[in-house]
């Protein structure tokens, strides 16, 4: 018995151009509203501290790439993929009107080009197959289209995090991160202090980690009278906490320690020289980028398996076929 083609379709001898323009407005419709989903609940997300909603801008981004990797097969002219990309790029800027700034219009364009990247790479490697291989194709396009989508990202935070303007901080993004780190890594400090809390004064801090460190020198410290012991640990105490804040500057002991944290990050950032700041949110952003898209690595497989499924019932429904090119090279046809 032979092997089946790749889907259950007719396959007859034809030529590989567009037939169906209605539907390929339809992909290249979808593709932008998609774009312009994750942009607004990027930019609604940001501007309201309202970062549940990031869930869904990583929705759309996920549908969006479905989508991208589909256009490569049904749409046979490369310059209506480069118009699909460009009214793309161009909605993604609709959700920062009026509020467009320089930083936003270099990210759209940035966008535009991996955009256009990964549509050049998807478009070659199709046309360069003999058989169609759905999977190979898609890890072909969408490393640069989901980095297209995460650079913009990248330059939408930069874009609330630093105001280039006034050359300041967003001051509410910072919490945000120092509580995400305070809620991160309390864990691993009670492993060393196992009565560590972020919530508790810097002063209470201190202290156990100076009571830690002086039974540490002193095994039969717990022996000793408490009169004795309190003495040690207050003079320990007020040791310590001056060598602290010759390192760092005064520190107010009774705020809780995570405050403490925020504004010796804020203190510290605010002290930067005006080109160090610019460079410290630029590589910040980048890092973060990084982060994410070593992360997005683990999704893509779940991204291309969808885009397949999506692929077969289409094939199913008659939205498109498999054709054969002079009886040797397959490609797919809309109806």
């Amino acid at each position: 018995m032979n092997p089946q083609p790749i889907m259950t379709a007719k396959i007859i001898s034809e030529a590989e151009i567009d037939r169906s323009l209605v539907k390929i407005i339809l992909i290249g419709f979808l593709i932008v509203a998609t774009v312009f989903s994750f942009t607004y609940f990027l930019d609604f997300s940001f501007k309201n501290f309202q970062f549940r909603y990031l869930f869904f801008a990583a929705a759309s981004v996920a549908v969006a790439l479905i989508l991208i990797i589909l256009s490569v097969f049904y749409i046979k002219s490369f310059n209506k993929l480069i118009i699909i990309a460009f009214l793309s790029s161009f909605i993604s800027l609709a959700s920062f009107y009026p509020n467009l700034s320089a930083v936003i219009v270099i990210g759209a364009f940035v966008f535009f080009v991996f955009f256009l990247l990964a549509y050049y790479r998807g478009f070659k490697v199709v046309n360069n197959l003999i058989k169609i291989r759905f999977f190979f194709v898609a890890s072909s396009i969408l490393p640069k289209a989901a980095t297209a989508f995460l650079l913009f990202a990248t330059f939408v935070f930069f874009n609330y995090y630093f105001d280039i303007e006034s050359n300041r901080f967003n001051d509410n993004l910072n919490k945000i991160f120092v509580a995400s780190f305070v809620k991160i890594s309390e864990p691993v400090f009670k492993i060393f202090l196992s009565n560590f809390s972020f919530q508790d004064s810097t002063d209470e801090l201190i202290k156990l980690v100076v009571e830690k460190r002086i039974n540490s020198l002193i095994p039969d410290f717990s022996r000793y009278p408490s009169t004795v012991k309190e003495k040690i640990l207050n003079e320990a105490f007020i040791e310590f906490k001056k060598n602290i804040e010759k390192q760092i500057g005064l520190v107010e002991g009774n705020k809780p320690f995570s405050e403490t944290v925020f504004d010796l990050i804020k203190t510290n950032l605010d002290n930067l020289a005006e080109k160090e700041k610019i460079v410290f949110a630029i590589v910040f952003s980048f890092i973060l980028f990084f982060i994410i898209k070593g992360i997005s690595l683990f999704f893509y497989w779940l991204i291309k398996l969808l885009a397949f499924i999506l692929f077969k019932a289409l094939i199913a429904v008659n939205f498109a076929y498999i054709s054969l090119e002079n009886k040797s090279r397959e490609f797919v046809i809309l109806t």
